[in-house]
């Protein structure tokens, strides 16, 4: 689940293969249902232009969309389910991570490969811009970071991570791991801060927009937590009647969206 700038729309991705936009305020769905995808929808992402949305299947491949138009652009293959896809802060490149151990680099316009493809340690389950576009953070067993332009490798951050955020200057990189959340330098790879927040996997992690607040899921748990993330004592819980396996803030930071194993999207304020 992801939001538009402006956050009056937000999308979501289903297991029938769809992918919606709806409205924030009503919940009505606004247009039509953007199909292609054969199976699961495990990640969506939309455009900091908002003119593109991206979406990640068990089908294997990458579907980018027009926003506006709803026009399929491209579909981009990997060998194996897409678990993760981010759009890079100048809208003009999608990066996608696959069960195929690969992170790849996408031209929107062209849907050709911005270089090679790169081969990570193992399933590559995240990928996320820094927020100046300049590296790119891939989650497989750790963290790597590699070089945005040249796909240079710039840094490996060893552990057992399954999600990831930047902090907003770029200069730490926060993980999500089994039962704990791990703060580190973005350029030592010096550990900063960790503290225990789930009995399980932390599956998806959302910065709040003032960079102070982290919101998280379990892939076991119905409950999300907010955390802040200077103390990383909870300061906000969100139940739900089944498990949680993404969620997203809002632009603002007033908002965030969850999807829920009961086949609903719920958004908190």
């Amino acid at each position: 689940v992801t939001f538009f700038q402006g956050e009056q729309r937000l999308v979501t991705g289903s297991s029938d293969g769809g992918v919606s936009v709806w409205d924030r305020e009503t919940g009505a769905q606004i247009g039509h249902v953007l199909e292609g995808h054969t199976k699961l929808v495990y990640v969506v992402d939309v455009s900091p232009d908002g003119k593109t949305i991206a979406s990640g299947s068990e089908d294997n491949t990458v579907r980018v969309w027009n926003a506006e138009t709803e026009e399929l652009l491209c579909i981009l293959c990997h060998e194996g389910h897409i678990f993760s896809v981010h759009i890079s802060p100048d809208s003009k490149r999608v990066a996608s991570g696959s069960y195929d151990r690969m992170l790849r680099v996408w031209d929107i316009e062209t849907g050709e490969l911005a270089f090679n493809p790169i081969e990570c340690n193992s399933i590559v389950v995240g990928v996320r811009y820094s927020p100046s576009g300049d590296r790119i953070a891939s989650v497989s067993g750790g963290i790597q970071i590699w070089n945005a332009d040249t796909a240079e490798h710039v840094l490996s951050i060893d552990g057992e991570v399954y999600s990831l955020a930047w902090s907003l200057d770029g200069k730490q990189i926060i993980g999500g791991g089994d039962k704990n959340i791990t703060i580190w330098d973005s350029v030592t790879g010096d550990q900063i801060r960790t503290w225990e927040a789930y009995e399980s996997y932390v599956w998806s992690l959302s910065l709040s927009q003032n960079g102070t607040h982290l919101a998280t899921c379990c892939v076991d748990e119905e409950t999300a937590f907010v955390f802040d993330i200077t103390t990383g004592g909870r300061i906000a819980a969100y139940e739900h009647d089944n498990t949680v396996p993404a969620l997203a803030y809002s632009p603002s930071g007033r908002f965030i969206a969850t999807t829920c194993a009961d086949k609903k999207a719920y958004l908190w304020d």
